[in-house]
C-alpha cells in the first residue's frame, strides 16, 4: 500500500479575495493494492481513494470547488466537501455562501458596465457634435447605467449609508444627479464616462431584444434604409437580404464587388442584385429572375450570409475558426436542406445564428428584417469568435477587467471565444485583422469557464487565435 498525501494548501486573504483557502488541512490519499513498484508504474490511474464514507461538512474554498460565481444577480456558492479526504461533493444542492475569514455570507457583484448595447433604455440623446449618446449597459444582466440610477431601492439607500435624507428625498438627488451628468454629456463633443457613442440611430420598428444589433449595424453601414423600409419586423424579401449581404461584404474587404450586366434578370435591375449574383451570394429561381419580392426562410438566410464570410475570406486577410456542427442537437434540422447544412452548422456553432428553442432551429420559418440584421452585424465579429491559444498562464476573470476567480487556464491550453471583446479601447465596429495576438490591455474576450459552465473573461492579449 502506497499512500500520495496533501496537494492543497492555504493561502492568505488577498484584497478582499479567496485564494485555496480551507478551515483545516486537506489532503489527497490514494490506496494502491500491491507493492511500492508496482504501484508506482501502475500510476495514479490504479489508485482508489481511501476514504470509504465521506462526510460532506467541510468547507474548502478552492477554485476548484466554487459552484456558482457571483454577479449582480446571484450570490458565489461553493460545494461541501469531505472533512476525512477532502473530496469535493460537488452536489448543487448542498452548497454554502460564507466568508472564510468573518464567516459572513458573500454578497452579489457589484453591477459591473463594460457592454455596449444601443437600446432605446440606455439612449440618452445627441450631442454637441451629432453623435447618438447612450449609456453603457452591465455585462450581466444587460440594463444600462441610467435604468439602475432610475431604480434605486430601499436598499440601495441603506447600502449608501444616508442618514440626513429620507429614502424618497435621497432617490430624488440621485436621480437628479444622473439628469445633470446626461444633459453635461449632450453638451459635449467627446464620449463620457460610462456612456459610448454612435454616429446614427435607426428610428425603424423592431423588436425590443434587436435595437442594439439594428444600431450597430446601421451605424456600420450595413443597412440601406430606403430599401428595407421603416418595419423591421416585417419578413425580409430576397432584394432587402441581398442588400444586407453586398454591404456586408464591402464592409469587411473594403472593396466594391463587381457586378453583372443590368441585363441579368427579367423582374430586376438593381444593382444590389446584379453583386450578390456576380459574388455567388445569391442564384436565382429561375434561369433569369430572382423573384426579388420572395420571402426568406432562416435556412436561406443563413446561406447567404455563410457565403458572403466565404468570399470575405477569399478577399481580405480575414479567417474563420474550425469548429464541430451542433445540429444534432436539434429535432428538426433533418428539415435542412443539402445546400444550407454546411452554412447552418458553421452560423449555428459560432453562435450567429441561435436555435428558436433548445431543440430546434426552424430552418423553414420566414426570417424577419431585424432578424437577418442582427445576424449581419454579429457577422461583423466572427473572424474573433471561436479557438484560441492561451500564451501564458492566465486566470478566467468574473468581469470584464474585475474580480479573479482564481480558475486558471494554462499556457498552450485551447479556449473557445464566444463573442466580440469588451472592454477600454475596443472600437463600436472592431474591424481589425489580426492573426496574432491582440493589444490592449484592457480588452477582453467572453469565455465559457468548462467547469461551472458561466460566461467568464479573459484578457485578449493572454489568447491568440487559432485560425488558418
Amino acid at each position: 500500500m502506497c499512500l500520495l498525501p496533501a496537494l492543497e494548501k492555504q493561502c492568505a486573504y488577498d484584497n478582499g479575495i479567496l485564494d485555496y483557502i480551507s478551515i483545516q488541512p486537506c489532503f489527497s490519499i490514494k490506496v494502491y493494492d500491491g507493492d511500492v513498484y508496482a504501484a508506482e508504474k501502475a500510476g495514479g490511474s490504479a489508485a482508489r481513494d481511501f476514504c470509504t464514507r465521506h462526510v460532506y461538512n467541510s468547507v474548502i474554498m478552492a477554485a476548484d470547488r466554487i459552484a456558482n460565481l457571483a454577479d449582480c444577480s446571484q450570490e458565489p456558492l461553493w460545494y461541501y466537501s469531505c472533512s476525512i479526504c477532502g473530496k469535493c461533493e460537488y452536489n448543487d444542492r448542498h452548497t454554502i455562501n460564507r466568508d472564510y475569514m468573518y464567516n459572513n455570507p458573500v454578497p452579489k457583484a457589484e453591477h459591473d458596465y463594460n457592454l455596449n448595447l444601443a437600446t432605446e433604455e440606455a439612449y440618452i440623446g445627441v450631442n454637441a457634435a451629432g453623435d447618438q449618446v447612450f449609456w453603457k449597459s452591465c455585462i450581466y444582466c444587460g440594463h444600462s447605467y441610467n435604468y439602475h440610477w432610475e431604480h434605486l431601492t430601499e436598499k440601495d439607500y441603506k447600502n449608501a449609508g444616508s442618514t440626513e435624507l429620507t429614502f424618497e428625498n435621497w432617490n430624488e438627488r440621485m436621480v437628479a444627479a444622473l439628469k445633470q451628468r446626461e444633459s453635461e454629456a449632450l453638451n459635449y463633443t467627446t464620449t463620457q464616462i460610462d456612456m459610448f457613442t454612435l454616429s446614427t440611430k435607426s428610428d425603424a420598428k423592431m423588436s425590443v431584444g434587436f435595437q442594439s444589433d439594428v444600431n450597430f449595424a446601421l451605424d456600420n453601414g450595413l443597412l440601406d434604409t430606403a430599401l428595407l423600409g421603416s418595419d423591421y419586423t416585417k419578413s425580409v424579401t430576397r432584394l432587402q437580404l441581398c442588400s444586407i449581404a453586398v454591404r456586408l461584404a464591402e464592409e469587411l474587404t473594403g472593396k466594391e464587388i463587381s457586378y453583372v450586366s443590368s441585363d441579368a434578370f427579367k423582374d430586376t435591375k438593381n444593382l444590389y442584385t446584379r453583386k450578390a449574383y456576380a459574388a455567388g451570394f445569391f442564384t436565382g429561381i429561375c434561369a433569369d429572375k430572382l423573384v426579388i419580392s420572395q420571402k426568406v426562410t432562416r435556412q436561406e438566410m443563413a446561406t447567404v450570409i455563410y457565403r458572403v464570410l466565404q468570399y470575405v475570406k477569399k478577399n481580405s486577410s480575414y479567417r474563420y475558426t474550425d469548429y464541430t456542427s451542433n445540429l444534432s442537437a436539434y429535432s428538426d434540422s433533418r428539415k435542412l436542406k443539402s445546400w444550407a447544412v454546411e452554412a447552418m452548422a458553421f452560423m449555428n456553432a459560432l453562435g450567429l445564428i441561435e436555435g428558436t428553442s433548445d431543440t430546434t432551429l426552424s430552418p423553414n420559418a420566414v426570417c424577419t428584417i431585424e432578424q437577418a440584421v442582427s445576424v449581419a452585424y454579429r457577422s461583423i465579429y466572427a473572424h474573433q469568435i471561436g479557438w484560441y491559444q492561451a500564451t501564458e498562464s492566465v486566470r478566467y476573470q468574473s468581469a470584464a477587467g474585475g474580480v479573479t476567480t482564481y480558475i486558471t487556464l494554462d499556457k498552450g491550453e485551447r479556449i473557445w471565444v464566444t463573442g466580440n471583446r469588451i472592454g477600454a479601447g475596443v472600437g463600436d465596429t472592431t474591424l481589425d485583422q489580426n492573426k496574432g495576438a491582440y493589444k490592449g490591455s484592457s480588452c477582453y474576450f467572453p469565455v465559457v469557464e468548462p467547469r461551472t459552465g458561466e460566461t467568464c473573461y479573459i484578457n485578449a492579449t493572454k489568447l491568440k487565435p487559432i485560425r488558418d
